[in-house]
């Protein structure tokens, strides 16, 4: 089965986008299930996905506990979801058609078990077109420093990916922002480098972060990557990032 998920917290504005896209793929036989994993939104996201008929998986429901994350509410579903290819798209992102989707899941060939989707931003502020920022001044150079053969990849932290579950479910993920980077370091140690491909995106918007955001971002991602650097002995960070919009 494939499904798609979006993780979202606090996202109800994006619902009937959500739900109107989600409609086009199960249409056209894209996905066989789609998803909004909700992290225990506030402002009533879920009830607004139920009222589109949009199918919620409730994160805290699925961990028995409130979630800490983006990468905790993730790792609840792929232990628990019996799909064996998973399309995980941010809630917040705009800009992807059906035929990114497709991209992703065409890629998800014998070997390959992690698709990450190269997405180029653009900034509603000048309509240009830029790189996500903590991805090149901290997660390229971090797998760079690492010695890992994903230190090529374009687009690290893209959260537009395709998984096989069984090749991921039983890694350890972090449970806020460091997600990508500790599933691409777990699936490297465990299959190699070339289990990781990228495949190109249509551009993408989504709400633009600032600087203090930006920082625990950054914090996250760096704590996976000394972690990697300690030989998995130096701990995730003792205290969880704040609730973040995944």
């Amino acid at each position: 089965m494939r499904l798609l998920a979006f993780p979202a917290l606090d996202e109800a504005e994006h619902v009937p986008r959500l739900a109107a896209f989600t409609a086009q793929l199960l249409d056209l036989g894209v996905v066989d299930r789609a998803v909004l994993l909700d992290g225990g939104s506030g402002d009533g996201t879920a009830e607004r996905a139920a009222e589109h008929d949009l199918d919620v998986v409730s994160a805290p429901a699925l961990a028995g506990r409130p979630v800490t994350g983006k990468g905790d509410a993730v790792g609840k579903l792929l232990r628990t979801t019996e799909a064996e290819q998973i399309v995980l798209l941010d809630a917040d992102v705009e800009g992807l058609g059906v035929a990114s989707v497709r991209r992703l899941l065409d890629a998800l060939q014998d070997g390959v078990a992690l698709v990450k989707g190269v997405c180029r931003r653009l900034d509603p502020a000048t309509g240009t077109v830029r790189s996500g920022r903590v991805s090149e001044l901290v997660a390229r150079p971090a797998l760079e420093l690492l010695g890992s053969g994903l230190a090529g990849l374009r687009d690290p932290l893209s959260g537009q990916v395709a998984v096989r579950t069984d090749a991921v479910r039983e890694l350890v993920l972090h449970p806020g922002y460091g997600l990508e980077l500790s599933m691409l370091l777990g699936l490297e140690a465990r299959h190699g480098a070339s289990s990781v491909v990228e495949v190109d995106l249509d551009p993408i918007a989504h709400r633009h972060k600032d600087v203090d955001e930006l920082a625990v971002v950054a914090r996250d991602v760096l704590a996976v990557a000394l972690h990697a650097a300690g030989g998995g002995r130096a701990p995730w960070p003792t205290a969880p990032s704040p609730p973040e919009q995944p």
